[in-house]
């Protein structure tokens, strides 16, 4: 798997995460520098660093090695290389619990199921974490009565805390690697000795392990430990109270009461989540759990001690989920990653009696035969549900810009027509091939029309996507309305020379950003044809020259551009009203004002309006006032007559507002209705900008 892997990303190219803006430029400076501790003070972005310095170390030695100190290539060959010795680590560890069979099952069910290779290609630091924290867990199984106890607890402290410096969310293992410790110190003196003496050597074994856990946490903080650590608990602290919920609370109060707040999905979200990156392991997990208390219930051997070991597995399988909602983390995925060593847990323990109780041996045939077509129908079922996955969606769409540089290779392609009022245009732009960088000539159009001959590239024109989740109004590129009509009647694809998927057409992608996450997932805002607008097209001009007079916008979309219309309260993402900002020269008091606004259909609910200021500090908008909010305005107040006609939000008491700009936006009350909604007239340079974008001479 891991040499496919490695084949496969041959020419993987970065993207907009961490590893191009963080990681890469700490790995380069890092030979420079004499403490590993300087990377909190002597980088771009010393905080975020945190949790996260051995895999900066893994990066810098892998980038020495490889003589690579600029493409994404040696660090994710320190992906793959973690990801490849922790899958041994699964088996070792498991079979070492539970027996070969388990533990060969453990290793075959990680090593095909996607959610692992995800993070690689998404060059994170959980591969990393999760390698040191299982091979902590292989030196307590090796500890031995009077032979080398101490230095197998000393290495496996040192080891766990490896795993804290690697990645942010290793601090979920510690209820995973403290039961470890207690099982393996019971193990060696708990059966043949009291109560009293347990404790003694588990105490001991813990301050061994904590040694060598003080000893890492010296290495990695030295010489200014105190000052580092500080540093650290500052980080945690920022990193769960600063959502991305509150850096977008404009946009996101049309749908949530109180953005400004951490919002979150709960177990709603969990469930969904998991559901979706792992339907079949997910679904036998929670099998697993049900047959466990099942069997606590039903099983003749009622010990109290049989009951609390089942129950702790259980609850300790669990652990990884438990802190994370008491702690209330960002709900994305890869804050979640620990959780799939909970499940192996469970499905281990459950697949013990196979091996280490001879129940494959004394059972009877025809139990044997339905248990083993059960667990192969459930492997088939696991290794067809995330080979799709995987080969459909998650690595075709991180390989879009390079699948792009290809095919743009192989056409000779000289010179390409693109639309740069696109934000994700240059998103794709940016990390296309670096050997072509130089060859190809970029020429900006307003729209595809004005492309005579060779190729127009259009990016993706998805309003959510894991591009951009934060600073966006999360409505779909609409200035070209002639790439709006052909989306509309679906025939794009009568005039693409290729399409490929990205980023932002893939589901699996979207859930590592709390916002657009919970869009999907919680407020299930994203369709089948959301995603399909995340696709990447490459058209010949040509040929949409020759068909130019059988794709005229419709008559609908002409009138909404020439005349400066947005639709307010619709579900479909096009031409929607983004606000209007102002900017006041002088100290006034606001208390309202007017807009031109009419209702399409019978829509039975209210508007209000919402006026922000910008905070400079956190960059962002905010509520100008406690009653930035106006008083509402009901759908039987309006016309509806296409005309429209001029209507006052009121606020309840006057604004004080002080020079600056403000950003005033308007939203329904119910819920988003594609034939029920409200639309209002534009001006200024937006509608002049859609009306110069809709030439084509």
């Amino acid at each position: 798997m891991a040499v496919c892997l490695t084949a496969m990303t041959r020419d993987i190219n970065f993207i907009i995460t961490d590893a191009g803006w963080l990681y890469l430029p700490a790995a380069n400076k890092l030979p420079a520098l004499q403490y590993v501790s300087q990377l909190h003070t002597e980088t771009e972005f010393p905080l975020w660093l945190h949790g996260k310095e051995l895999s900066i170390v893994s990066f810098a030695a892998a980038q020495g090695i490889m003589n690579d100190h600029e493409t994404l290539r040696p660090l994710i060959i320190v992906c793959i290389i973690a990801l490849a010795l922790s899958s041994v680590l699964i088996f070792c560890v498991s079979r070492k619990y539970w027996g070969d069979l388990a533990g060969s099952i453990c290793y075959v069910v990680f090593m095909t199921s996607f959610w692992p290779y995800f993070y690689v290609l998404l060059v994170r630091h959980q591969p990393m974490g999760l390698f040191y924290f299982l091979l902590s867990i292989l030196f307590l199984q090796v500890i031995k009565k009077d032979k080398g106890q101490n230095l197998f607890c000393f290495i496996s402290g040192l080891c766990m805390c490896f795993s804290l410096h690697s990645s942010t969310v290793s601090a979920v293992y510690l209820p995973f690697y403290l039961a470890a410790l207690v099982y393996s110190q019971y193990t060696i003196f708990g059966k043949d000795k009291g109560p009293a003496d347990f404790i003694k050597n588990f105490l001991q074994a813990g301050c061994v392990s904590l040694a060598g856990f003080g000893v890492a946490i010296i290495c990695f903080n030295y010489p200014n430990i105190m000052e580092n650590l500080e540093s650290f608990l500052r980080y945690v602290r920022e990193s769960t109270d600063e959502s991305h919920f509150s850096l977008n609370q404009l946009v996101l109060r049309q749908w949530i009461e109180n953005p400004e707040q951490p919002t979150r999905g709960g177990w709603l979200w969990i469930i969904k989540y998991f559901f979706l990156v792992m339907p079949v392991l997910f679904s036998f997990y929670i099998l697993c759990v049900v047959y466990l208390f099942g069997k606590m219930v039903t099983c003749c051997d009622k010990r109290m001690s049989s009951w609390m070991k089942t129950a702790g597995i259980v609850f300790l399988s669990l652990s990884p989920l438990f802190l994370a909602e008491i702690k209330g983390v960002a709900q994305y995925g890869g804050n979640y990653f620990p959780f799939i060593v909970g499940i192996l847990l469970v499905v281990g323990y459950v697949l013990r009696p196979l091996s280490f109780e001879g129940w494959w041996r004394k059972a009877p045939s025809v139990s044997k035969k339905m248990t083993g077509v059960f667990l192969a129908i459930i492997f088939v079922l696991h290794v067809a549900a995330n080979g799709h996955a995987f080969f459909s969606d998650v690595y075709p769409s991180r390989m879009a810009t390079t699948f792009l540089s290809e095919k743009i290779k192989q056409l000779g392609i000289k010179r390409l027509y693109v639309n740069s009022s696109n934000p994700l245009t240059g998103m794709i732009l940016k990390y296309l091939n670096p050997e072509l960088e130089g060859q190809v000539g970029l020429k900006h159009i307003d729209n595809i029309y004005l492309a005579k001959e060779g190729y127009v590239l259009v990016a993706p024109v998805a309003g959510t996507s894991i591009y951009n989740p934060v600073g966006v109004y999360y409505t779909d590129f609409d200035e070209d309305i002639f790439l709006n009509e052909l989306i509309r009647k679906g025939n794009i694809q009568d005039y693409a020379v290729a399409s490929f998927k990205t980023l932002a057409s893939s589901r699996v992608w979207l859930q590592e950003e709390e916002i657009v996450t919970y869009k999907d997932l919680v407020l299930r805002h994203l369709s089948k044809k959301d995603f399909e607008k995340g696709r990447m097209w490459l058209l010949d001009a040509g040929k949409l020259q020759a068909d130019i007079q059988n794709n005229m916008p419709s008559q609908e979309y002409q009138e909404l551009v020439s005349e400066g219309i947005r639709n307010i309260g619709k579900k479909e993402s096009l031409y929607k009203f983004k606000g209007d900002i102002i900017g006041i020269q002088e100290s006034t008091s606001f208390a309202d004002f007017n807009v031109r606004l009419y209702k399409v259909g019978d829509p039975k609910d209210q508007l209000i309006a919402y006026i922000y200021q910008r905070d400079h500090n956190k960059q962002c908008w905010v509520p100008a006032s406690k009653n930035y909010a106006s008083l509402p305005l009901g759908a039987q107040e309006l016309t509806s007559d296409k005309k429209g006609e001029m209507v006052k939000f009121k606020f309840s008491e006057p604004m004080a507002l002080e020079p600056g700009y403000y950003h005033i936006v308007v939203y329904r009350t119910g819920e988003v209705d594609d034939n029920n909604f409200y639309r209002i007239y534009i001006g200024g340079p937006e509608k002049r900008r859609y009306i110069q974008a809709a030439r084509i001479m």
